[in-house]
């Protein structure tokens, strides 16, 4: 999401040459001061399951597990300690 309204500064504010420093931050605050004021949204065109498909390489595999009592997930070697320490 901050790629996205970083997007959005550049070019609804940050689309000129500004003079100083002093400027770029009134500039910035007015920018959003006003995208606060309008409740701005992002409208994602995609479900979680869609994104799984599309950035397969980003989201892991989680396999189930057995051990013994029933299935669990295994995600990381540290749940698999808890699982242990709770037994």
């Amino acid at each position: 999401m901050a790629e996205t309204e970083l997007g959005i500064l550049g070019r609804q504010c940050l689309d000129r040459r500004l003079p100083d420093r002093s400027k770029l931050t009134t500039e910035a605050a007015a920018w959003e001061r006003d995208r606060n004021e309008m409740e701005c949204r992002i409208d994602w065109q995609f479900t979680t399951a869609d994104a799984g498909v599309k950035l397969r390489r980003l989201y892991p595999i989680i396999e189930p597990v057995n051990f013994g009592r029933s299935d669990h997930l295994l995600l990381t070697d540290s749940a698999v300690v808890c699982h242990n320490l709770m037994k």
